[in-house]
């Protein structure tokens, strides 16, 4: 097995490991390392059917059912399935040369106070052009930022908001379905205060903790003064020296880092299809330990639960 330094942004690329095969201790252990240390592993080369894919991802932590569960296979719940035509492949595509799934920069499970550790993504069907996935490593945009701007945001809590995404969320096909449209429903996930700035729980380097498609406000600076800094910070860290957009070949599986990478999906054209397998991996860090109505937010778990029991029986 050999590692190489991405000649991008970030990340690094992995090949000589065989997925479908049981990883020994040794080898997972290096594997969980070199996420660890560089936020991004592609890994080359792989040919993995769902069940497969479900225990080579084992290697890099304890499983999550994801809580859109209109996109989990059914099949196999630890699979998200993201296709531009639907779970199923149904979906009525939109005309030939519009571009669908686009899904603006963002980390996953932002909208829940335990956000994931990480996640992989395995293609099956990839599109001739298009279908890309963007990634930004956000302890290099914090460590970018002025001494003056890195004393400024320390302590401040940031807003992150399933209702500030909606633009971007209702234009995902997959959410058009009558599954989907039920996790439209803002009293799901309601908004939560995470820190602007955090520690990562394995390495203890600075995060900037700010995306395009879930930071609405900031609590200690109301209104447009909290606005203004968050589209500063949010064009600062899609500076192009910061970001890699990832073209997809057969036989990748990336892994990203979640508390640690922010990402975005370029979308696909509406002439062709893409379809990519999604493994989550659990997180065990309450990282939205500030949330603005906790009652709420309770209220809101007991809710996704149901929703997943009546989806996928768990």
């Amino acid at each position: 097995m050999e590692l190489k330094r991405l000649p991008v942004a970030c990340g690094a690329e992995v090949t000589g490991v065989d997925g479908s095969a049981p990883i020994g201790l040794e080898l997972g252990q290096q594997l969980r390392d070199w996420l660890v240390e560089h936020g991004l592993l592609i890994v080359r080369g792989q040919t993995l059917d769902k069940k497969a894919q479900v225990e080579f991802s084992k290697v890099f932590g304890e499983l999550a059912i994801h809580p859109l569960a209109h996109q989990i296979d059914p099949e196999q719940p630890e699979l998200l399935i993201l296709d531009s035509h639907g779970r199923d492949g149904t979906m009525e595509p939109p005309e030939p040369e519009q571009v669908a799934a686009s899904i603006d920069w963002h980390t996953d499970l932002a909208y829940v106070t335990t956000p994931n550790y990480a996640g992989l993504l395995h293609p099956v069907i990839l599109p001739p052009e298009g279908g890309k996935t963007g990634f930004v490593d956000r302890q290099a945009t914090y460590d970018a930022l002025s001494p003056a701007m890195k004393a400024r945001i320390e302590g401040l809590t940031v807003v992150q908001s399933w209702r500030h995404s909606m633009e971007t969320i209702s234009k995902n096909p997959a959410f058009r379905s009558d599954e989907g449209a039920k996790v439209m429903n803002l009293d799901l996930f309601p908004d939560l205060g995470y820190p602007l700035v955090f520690e990562h729980p394995f390495n203890g380097r600075k995060v900037l903790n700010v995306t395009a498609m879930w930071s609405s406000a900031i609590v200690e600076l109301p209104g447009e003064e909290g606005e203004k800094l968050i589209a500063e910070l949010v064009a600062h860290s899609l500076q192009p020296q910061f970001v890699y957009w990832h073209e997809y070949t057969p036989g990748d599986v990336v892994i990203w880092d979640n508390y640690r990478m922010m990402h975005a999906a370029s979308g696909t054209k509406g002439k062709y299809r893409r379809r990519v397998y999604r493994t989550t991996i659990d997180g065990k860090v309450q990282l939205g330990g500030l949330p603005l109505d906790a009652a709420e937010v309770a209220a809101a778990q007991e809710r996704i639960a149901a929703l997943r029991k009546e989806k996928v029986g768990i």
